[in-house]
């Protein structure tokens, strides 16, 4: 409603736009970033070029109306706009216009100089809800459809009351109830009681939910008597019929007519209504009509629109062949695997008439990626500091889909710069390979690490664990510098090390960047083999789990496990390689590696096995806004006799968080429970991103 109102009154002022210089308008009343966008928006309306820079009573007029428009829907129920104007003799008015603009301006009135001021008035806000008939649904459930909730507090503009804000809320519940099988559901607003003075709305609400609808038999209609592919859908009976379970069925149908070659079939899935019984349940008969069409097989494959790419890489990747049924299902997952090479800015698939009858060519029309691209990324962390790197990569090259990419990233603390080689297609589509060159510079807290080398990798999705496997052959140059460390962590500062690695990951979270539900786990070794070139023997290996649930509409648990440790004889571990706790996404009432373990002397030392647990409890404050309750419990030990860590830290904290594009901005402190001599009572972090 909001969008078709903004629609007319555009059209309606645009048609008698005049002219009006940039520098004659304002706008103000509408917060520092909204001023600009409404002057810019009235500025558009008015028609903004190089004409006389005036305008008369009637477009001030339709300015105001748009912007008192604007305030309506945030319910300000009798908002105003006040005119403040130099006319063309240079003598100074002003007025103040409602959004039924009931008081006219004065006329003639030619203006040059033009300030529209927002005087907003008291904001409508829904205080109270009640509900009629209201069966099937939680009231507290119906109640967010009128008046949100986000989160402890929520902010007056959230729960603001407008006319088209109570039919659009009674609009959603109806479509809720029917999606949930009352398919004659009604939700009408029957009384809305405004209190002029303090802004508060009481809204009685009256639901007629209807009999639920019960599939009590079914049956099929197929043009021409034909036969109805995919078989008789018996778990049908007794189903709640929705709109939903319709376009289910459809699409089932549907698939089963494709996978025969008939293209055009066309499916559709409805509900013929009986008597309701005394249990408030309607039978209903489902029914099902096909037109199947022509069936037809596919004729030639080809695409268009590849200037660089290769032809035989295409037909490759799509697996299509001449004589088989043109299924269009099987046709779209080809275009899938070309869209998936990374070369295609887009990829369409159409049928276009065989040479034969009963064929159907396929053809793909792709826009190929531009062949360089540059991107930059910026962070903060809590040790690192201010961090930004650049990205350049070059794609489908060979016009075999290679690609390579270099990439340098500079903080505080550290440098790094790599250079990766992809073949996304290593001997079929399942397999991509890569190689690179990497170099790596960072002052840890006990000892300055320089690492540089070259490695290859062969990744692959493995259905059967739903996760991504990979394999991989390193040789690296690990060197310490400026260790202060105690005795047992200064042995091997500087190995040659080649290196068989492994690594299995599955991510079913629902987003990377915010996580609220889902889970993570990964599992990666790393194994140092002498007979490979290696100067040491050892194996490392990292397991971590993470867990997301709402609990709720705003708050949600979040909890990590992990795991890592490492083997090897006493001096043939690189200190590089050791692990040392602490820091933002560890335990947070230390610093970066301040939760390692300590000499006699009171040195850290590097641990060689390291367990780290995270609990989280998130709780939505307003808007983008949540705070955040955690406790971190870290234990390690220096030799593997120690397994799993017998040395315990626990801290717990608070923290507040903002949900940005990229990612969460932090702002957390940890308080150690039990440190020791040495270690601080707690740590301030701020970073960006998800701590685990």
């Amino acid at each position: 409603m909001k969008t078709l109102r903004g629609s007319l009154l555009a059209g309606m002022v645009w048609a008698c736009a005049g002219s009006l210089a940039a520098a004659d308008l304002t706008v103000r009343g509408f917060g520092l970033l909204k001023n600009r966008e409404m002057a810019l928006t009235v500025r558009l309306l008015l028609g903004d070029d190089d004409g006389l820079g005036t305008v008369d009573a009637s477009l001030i007029e339709d300015a105001a109306l748009v912007l008192s428009s604007e305030l309506v829907e945030e319910g300000f129920f009798d908002a105003r706009i006040r005119a403040i104007w130099t006319d063309t003799e240079g003598r100074e008015g002003e007025a103040e216009l409602d959004a039924e603009l009931s008081q006219a301006l004065p006329r003639p009135l030619v203006v040059t100089r033009l300030r529209l001021e927002a005087v907003p008035g008291t904001r409508a806000v829904v205080e109270e809800v009640r509900f009629e008939g209201l069966r099937s649904m939680p009231e507290k459930e119906a109640r967010a459809y009128f008046r949100p909730e986000t989160g402890l507090f929520t902010p007056e503009r959230v729960r603001a009351w407008s006319e088209a804000g109570e039919r659009q809320a009674a609009a959603q519940l109806r479509d809720v109830l029917r999606s949930r099988g009352f398919n004659e559901a009604k939700v009408e607003v029957v009384e809305s009681v405004l209190d002029r003075e303090t802004g508060k709305v009481s809204l009685t609400v009256r639901v007629e939910e209807g009999p639920l609808w019960r599939v009590r038999d079914w049956r099929a209609e197929v043009a021409g008597g034909g036969e109805l592919f995919g078989g008789e859908p018996r778990w049908l009976l007794g189903a709640t019929w929705t709109r939903a379970l319709a376009q289910d069925l459809a699409q089932g149908t549907r698939s089963a007519y494709f996978s025969r070659g008939y293209a055009d079939a066309r499916v559709s899935w409805s509900a013929e209504p009986g008597e309701a019984d005394e249990n408030g349940e309607r039978s209903v008969t489902a029914v099902v009509r096909v037109d199947p069409g022509e069936a037809f097989v596919i004729g030639r494959v080809r695409v268009e629109g590849a200037g660089r790419t290769q032809v035989g890489l295409m037909e490759t990747r799509a697996k299509l062949e001449s004589g088989r049924p043109h299924d269009p299902a099987e046709i779209d997952a080809a275009r899938l695997r070309l869209a998936r090479l990374g070369v295609f800015r887009r990829v369409d698939a159409v049928g276009e008439p065989g040479a034969e009858p009963g064929e159907r060519d396929v053809v793909f029309r792709v826009v190929e990626e531009p062949a360089w691209r540059a991107s930059w990324t910026i962070g903060y962390g809590s040790y690192e500091q201010l961090r930004g790197g650049a990205e350049l990569t070059r794609g489908n090259l060979w016009g075999l889909a290679h690609r390579d990419r270099a990439q340098v990233a500079q903080s505080i603390k550290a440098s790094r710069a790599e250079y990766r080689y992809t073949v996304p297609t290593l001997f079929d589509d399942t397999v991509e390979a890569s190689a690179r060159l990497f170099g790596l510079r960072r002052e840890e807290p006990t000892f300055t690490r320089l690492e540089y080398g070259a490695g290859v990798e062969l990744a692959r999705e493995m259905p059967w664990f739903q996760a991504r496997g990979t394999a991989g052959l390193s040789y690296e140059v690990l060197r310490a510098e400026d260790v202060v460390l105690g005795e047992v962590a200064e042995l091997g500062s500087d190995t040659v090390v080649t290196a068989l690695n492994l690594g299995l990951t599955r991510d079913r979270r629902d987003s990377p960047i915010r996580p609220r539900r889902g889970q993570r786990w990964s599992l990666r070794s790393e194994t140092a083999i002498p007979e490979f070139g290696s100067e040491v023997r050892y194996q490392r290996v990292e397991a971590a789990l993470s867990y997301h649930r709402p609990v709720g509409s705003d708050r949600w648990v979040h909890a990590g496990v992990s795991h890592g440790f490492v083997v090897g004889g006493t001096n043939d571990v690189p200190v590089n390689r050791l692990f040392f706790p602490g820091g933002e996404s560890s335990i947070r009432g230390y610093s970066e590696g301040q939760a390692s373990p300590r000499s006699e002397a009171g040195t850290f030392i590097g641990a060689r096995s390291v367990w780290l647990v995270n609990v989280e409890f998130e709780q939505l404050i307003t808007g983008g806004w949540t705070g955040v309750v955690f406790t971190d419990v870290s234990g390690s030990a220096t030799d593997f006799g120690g397994w799993p860590g017998s040395d315990v830290l626990a801290s717990v904290g608070l923290g507040i968080r903002y949900q940005s594009p990229i990612g969460p901005l932090r702002l957390e402190y940890g308080r150690n429970v039990n440190p020791r001599a040495g270690d601080p009572g707690g740590t301030f972090h701020f970073s960006i991103g998800f701590p685990f």
